[in-house]
């Protein structure tokens, strides 16, 4: 196995025993298996591993058919073990040199993640396949981890109500831990009781038992504490009644709750099957508990400022956000302290001022102050909407505010509650910057297909003008020289052609050029028209004949025209290749516009041979790729380019054979 040509002279023994020292000083767990999928050799590493986990030699040692164990797999692992499954088919039938595969995988101690690497290599005339597989839990669990929190913060800033934000913490909490159970207690400061609010995957009876507990009880202890509980249920400390025991809760833990030093509550999660909380994810439930708190605490403190005017008082002065008051002219009548540190000037050179006229906004967002100000004094809510606000030493500051109408005793108020973004918002540019030089590149590349088309088409109108030029000069040399109207009309053809390849060259320097983004209203149709102008080399070298079915309406989108472009020329040229591979006479892509309730939708449709079914294959990631020799960049950077425009991409397969890929823009 060390290679079909042995070093002379030494001994067969001696090249296998150096061939399996090699495998077991690989690091990564790796077998070698034969045409089959049977495994011929497994490396010290997966034996090990194999050990650790409680699989013996007859499941995944010398002789087993790791391909039948892969396709035997069921529940949550059937999808990943099918993906390798079907890599390794590749490798070994020769489809592809090598594979690769990042996937999940439940293990004694929770759920792990693996890195999978399969590469095919000849001996003795036999084609076998290296497997190795490493352990990328840290990554992995850290990027799912990221995920869930991000995706946690993105659900608790859209929602306004406790009700609509637990289920979702406790959810998050329990995909997080891989615990089956779990509820989320709220403190009550009058009471010092803790009250459960929202519990998942328990009895009814047992929700019963443990809805409160009393201000003496040792759960109410531990939380005051501030210091999480980690450990059997029983050894909580708690009375076990009957439906305590019936539940059968194995491991617990018990994380405080707290926001700013105080006590918000507590969120528990626990298991039927495990004995313990693993260590490796108490830290992730630790920051999903204090993430919580926030949440609660602001939505507590929306609600109270909601609900009750008696205490809006303490709540409106050590609310985190920035709160102002304001008649219904948009005079400041109040704000608490951290409204003066957002905005840079002290409370009393506030108050009294009114926000339309004192420079705190510049001209336009004063007119959108205006308008939210006047729905607000009309008695709807508004927001969130962002205000750039310069402060008293010059600098700005980017805000996210909701705007509330208010009854304070007799008069009729707006209360303004304001977020500080600034850091969001340069987080936000530099990503935008960053995605749109990654556009532009895209561009540079897709003008770098193009390249034989291009010069196909710059060529032909300058061919036309050597040809007229040729011609005027021999009969301006002839004898015999004909009238002024045959050159007359000679030269308009030069300059026709010569405009012509301006035209072409025009277009393809505002396709490739960098830009910033801008975006204005514009004809989808002509920027339609114009896309299809662009590539129609690439359709002709594709021999595509191309179908327009544009609905007839003004379809007026405020759009950045060459991002759009840049989508459309994608699908184009994806369309025409796909169909490279399609035998079948007809070549034909269709493109149709459609209103949509208030958007337009636009779809592209190729008699191709449709989209892949690969298990896992998701088109409109970055990097996945359908072709020998994309980078799979140009999906994913057209879903980024339609999402930032308030749109949605999606694609399907046609009745009749091939592929179509829809996006929508929404009308001006």
């Amino acid at each position: 196995m060390v290679g079909d040509k042995r070093a002379e002279g030494i001994p067969e023994p001696i090249v296998r025993q150096l061939a399996v020292s090699m495998l077991d000083a690989f690091e990564w767990h790796a077998a070698i298996l034969d045409s089959t999928g049977r495994i011929l050799a497994v490396n010290a590493a997966w034996r090990r591993f194999a050990e650790a986990n409680g699989l013996g030699a007859s499941r995944c040692g010398p002789g087993v058919n790791y391909l039948a164990v892969c396709d035997s797999a069921t529940g949550e692992e059937s999808a990943g073990s099918a993906a390798a499954a079907a890599g390794i088919r590749r490798v070994l039938s020769g489809a592809a040199a090598a594979f690769r595969l990042e996937y999940p995988c439940l293990s004694r101690d929770g759920q792990r993640w693996f890195a999978m690497r399969v590469r095919a290599f000849r001996h003795e005339g036999a084609t076998l396949a290296l497997v190795g597989h490493k352990d990328i839990t840290e990554r992995g669990r850290a990027r799912e981890w990221l995920r869930l929190q991000r995706d946690l913060a993105v659900a608790l800033g859209a929602v306004a109500t406790l009700e609509d934000a637990l289920p979702r913490c406790l959810d998050t909490a329990l995909r997080a831990s891989g615990m089956d159970a779990g509820g989320i207690y709220l403190y009550d400061q009058a009471t010092r009781t803790i009250n459960l609010a929202w519990a998942q995957g328990l009895s009814d009876a047992f929700v019963r038992s443990v809805s409160v507990y009393e201000a003496d009880s040792p759960h109410v202890a531990l939380v005051a504490r501030g210091v999480p509980f980690y450990g059997p249920f029983p050894e909580l400390g708690m009375p076990l009644d009957e439906a305590k025991r019936a539940e059968g809760l194995r491991a617990l833990a018990v994380l405080p709750m707290l926001y700013e030093g105080k006590i918000i509550g507590c969120l528990n999660v626990s298991s039927h099957t495990r004995d313990d909380v693993p260590a490796a994810v108490r830290g992730i439930l630790e920051g999903i508990a204090a993430q919580i708190g926030g949440a609660v605490s602001r939505l507590q403190a929306e609600g109270a400022l909601r609900d009750s005017e008696a205490r809006f008082r303490t709540l409106f002065e050590h609310a985190p956000d920035g709160i102002f008051l304001t008649d219904l002219e948009g005079r400041l009548l109040d704000a608490n302290r951290a409204a003066e540190r957002i905005v840079g000037y002290p409370r009393e050179e506030l108050l009294g001022k009114c926000i339309f006229k004192e420079g705190l906004l510049d001209a336009a967002e004063t007119a959108k102050a205006r308008r939210n100000v006047a729905e607000s004094a009309a008695g709807r809510p508004t927001g969130p909407n962002q205000y750039t606000v310069t402060r008293e030493d010059g600098s700005q500051v980017s805000l996210e505010a909701r705007a509330f109408p208010l009854k304070l005793g007799a008069q009729n108020v707006i209360l303004v509650i304001a977020r500080d973004i600034t850091d969001r918002k340069q987080a936000e540019d530099r990503m935008c910057q960053m995605q749109d030089q990654l556009a532009h590149v895209s561009r540079l590349s897709t003008m770098g297909e193009m390249a034989a088309g291009i010069a196909h088409e710059v060529n032909q109108p300058l061919y036309s003008i050597l040809n007229f030029a040729k011609a005027c000069g021999n009969v301006l040399s002839a004898e015999n020289r004909p009238g002024l109207e045959q050159l007359r009309d000679w030269t308009e053809e030069i300059a026709l052609a010569a405009a012509r390849a301006g035209q072409i060259v025009a277009q393809l320097r505002r396709f490739a050029r960098r830009s910033e983004s801008v975006r204005l209203p514009a004809s989808l149709h002509e920027i339609v028209d114009e896309s299809v102008q662009l590539v129609a080399s690439e359709a002709r070298r594709h021999g595509a004949d191309v179908r327009l079915e544009l609905a007839d309406f003004p379809a007026a989108v405020w759009v950045d025209r060459i991002q759009i472009q840049q989508v459309m020329v994608n699908l184009l040229q994806n369309a025409y290749e796909a169909m490279d591979d399609d035998h079948a006479a007809r070549r034909q892509v269709t493109i149709r516009t459609e209103r949509a309730g208030d958007t337009v939708e636009v779809s592209v449709a190729d008699t191709g041979p449709g989209i892949p079914t690969e298990p896992g294959l998701k088109i409109f990631d970055a990097f996945v790729t359908t072709k020998p020799e994309g980078l799979g960049m140009g999906l994913a950077i057209s879903t980024t380019i339609v999402e930032s425009h308030g749109g949605r991409i999606w694609a399907g397969v046609n009745r009749e054979g091939g592929a179509t890929f829809h996006f929508t823009l929404p009308l001006v």
